[in-house]
């Protein structure tokens, strides 16, 4: 239940109480192995909450040894180890280690794919954030062709007014706004900047 907390405050970017929610909870399961596998969650929403707040050097360690120990003890299709993948990969972009970041989100994505479809707004999510390292080494037409993808599927699926898409489009408006296609780059954000008003 308490894990379940942490995940809502998290959704409503309250990080802070988040950690201190986590934090408790760490320390009621210690030495429990039989909650392995919600020790494991509990640690990933910790390194998740670390990330937004900036807070890289205390993320890093957690999401190294969770990734490890999600996979040996989870599998590497679990959408759990997918997760640490994407934060770990969120992580190294943060650092500036952008081919680091760029195969670790191909891996997430193409494992979310696999095991939550490719509908899924996480395995969105991770399409999406793919295409920063894409687009910061270089790669445009990749990068937006990714997006391109992403906005079908979100506007059919999910709305326009879903953030899904709003992340996806603003992605797209940097993507363009990088590659030197600044005319085409306008009329992505105006549209942005419409549907954010309307919703």
């Amino acid at each position: 239940a308490v894990s379940n907390l942490t995940t809502n405050l998290m959704e409503q970017s309250r990080f802070d109480e988040a950690i201190g929610l986590i934090a408790e909870n760490l320390e009621q399961m210690r030495g429990k192995p039989e909650l392995e596998t919600e020790v494991l969650r509990s640690k990933g929403n910790l390194a998740a909450a670390y990330l937004e707040l900036g807070r890289y050097a205390e993320a890093a360690p957690i999401l190294a040894e969770t990734l490890e120990a999600k996979r040996a003890e989870l599998g590497e299709r679990d959408p759990s180890t997918l997760t640490s993948m994407h934060n770990l990969a969120g992580l190294y972009f943060a650092l500036g280690k952008i081919e680091d970041s760029e195969s670790m989100y191909r891996a997430a994505f193409e494992g979310r794919a696999e095991a939550l479809g490719e509908v899924d707004p996480k395995t969105i999510s991770s399409m999406t954030a793919w295409t920063w390292a894409l687009t910061d080494l270089g790669r445009f037409e990749e990068a937006e062709a990714l997006l391109n993808r992403a906005l079908a599927i979100t506007r059919k699926r999910l709305g326009p007014g879903h953030p899904a898409y709003l992340h996806a489009l603003s992605s797209l408006g940097n993507t363009l706004n990088k590659s030197g296609n600044l005319d085409r780059a306008e009329q992505v954000f105006a549209e942005l900047v419409a549907i954010q008003e309307e919703h």
